[in-house]
């Protein structure tokens, strides 16, 4: 009997919880035992996700922000939406569809509710009533939730520490890459960068959405007190903050070496050409682009936050840094442009990737359709 899936994620901008959630509702459609729908708001993978023709694709007028206007219209959308094709599970992802999602399908009747914790909204850096009303929510919605789905042990430890669900609530199936695709990358450095039109010998580079946890005029601050010749500044990406970032690198005086280079459909080619990877977020639950850069055998040095103290093997595979610290941040990234031996050892740690099977997307998607086939159990 063919069952009706339902995922639910706040908006299509490029970052891992979108990628993965694509990739899950492909090869979930794929099989002749779903019948999938992708619930959320247009974004940058919007082509992408429309080119899934076997995924029933519907948008919603989400806001990330809290907006009672818009959440209340949003939730009562979702409600009809569920109650009409009645769904066998719904399946949310993100904090703000993880809110209106489960409640959605909790009261249109839905018996099966998970919930993927791509990171919690609350977090260090927030006012005590932000956290406070932030892990209110979650906890009285953990209550309606068959199964709360971790992608790192760090939160599934925050989530338990502020009263979230019960351990025997939590499993942990990690975020996954397709390691195949990048072993098979050839790139020619220097070709590449020609093309991107970049001069300088190094290169620092970052992949970010352009937002406020991502925490990027820290590496604008990083860059000015790195004083090694002949250096570029790469970021991937783009968002909401783009101006105030082109006006932080003005005012920085580093226009010359800095690249924005927007999203991109060749972002493991660009990786290739990073010397150091930066990672400045003040929250995160597991970057891909960590995943995907210690593939290519690039070193990192990054804020010691959650999901990253976790791949990050201090002084092994790269440097974890305390949050906010940006002298130490610059200190450590600029070690390893200066010492090439250290940066090769470390990128070849950073190659081995511990427990690599917990981090195959492929096992991913096995482990999230033994979940929904043992129900509750």
């Amino acid at each position: 009997m063919m069952r009706k899936v339902v995922h639910i994620i706040t908006k299509l901008e490029f970052g891992g919880a979108q990628t993965s959630t694509l990739y899950t509702v492909e090869k979930l459609a794929e099989k002749k035992d779903y019948k999938v729908f992708l619930f959320t708001s247009p974004g940058y993978l919007s082509k992408r996700a429309e080119k899934l023709h076997k995924v029933s694709l519907k948008y919603f007028p989400f806001r990330r922000e809290i907006n009672p206007f818009w959440d209340i219209i949003t939730f009562i959308l979702l409600f009809r939406e569920l109650k009409k094709i009645k769904p066998d599970i719904v399946h949310t992802h993100s904090s703000k569809a993880g809110i209106l999602g489960r409640w959605a399908a909790y009261l249109s009747g839905v018996s099966l509710i998970y919930h993927t914790i791509h990171g919690f909204p609350f977090h260090n850096f927030q006012s005590i009533f932000l956290r406070s009303f932030y892990s209110f929510l979650e906890r009285i919605t953990a209550k309606i939730t068959t199964r709360l789905i971790a992608i790192t042990q760090e939160d599934i430890k925050k989530g338990l520490s502020v009263g979230i669900g019960e351990s025997q609530k939590y499993i942990l199936i990690r975020d996954g890459i397709d390691f195949g695709r990048f072993e098979n990358i050839k790139i020619e450095r220097e070709g590449k960068k020609k093309e991107l039109g970049i001069r300088e010998e190094k290169v620092v580079g970052t992949v970010a959405c352009f937002k406020p946890q991502k925490n990027l005029k820290d590496f604008v601050k990083m860059a000015t007190l790195i004083k090694v010749p002949n250096t570029a500044f790469v970021i991937v990406g783009d968002g909401e903050l783009r101006k105030a970032l082109e006006l932080e690198i003005k005012r920085s005086g580093l226009e010359e070496r800095f690249y924005l280079l927007g999203w991109r459909e060749d972002i493991e080619e660009v990786m290739c050409i990073f010397d150091v990877f930066v990672l400045t977020s003040l929250w995160e639950g597991l970057p891909k682009s960590l995943l995907e850069v210690f593939a290519l055998g690039i070193p990192a040095v990054a804020y010691g936050v959650d999901g990253i103290k976790e791949m990050i093997k201090n002084g092994e595979n790269g440097f974890l840094i305390p949050p906010k610290d940006v002298h130490i941040l610059a200190e450590r990234v600029k070690k390893l442009l200066v010492e090439g031996d250290l940066r090769r050892k470390m990128g070849v740690k950073a190659k081995r990737i511990k427990n690599r099977e917990e981090f195959d997307i492929k096992n991913m998607i096995e482990k999230i359709e033994l979940l929904y086939m043992a129900g509750k159990g």
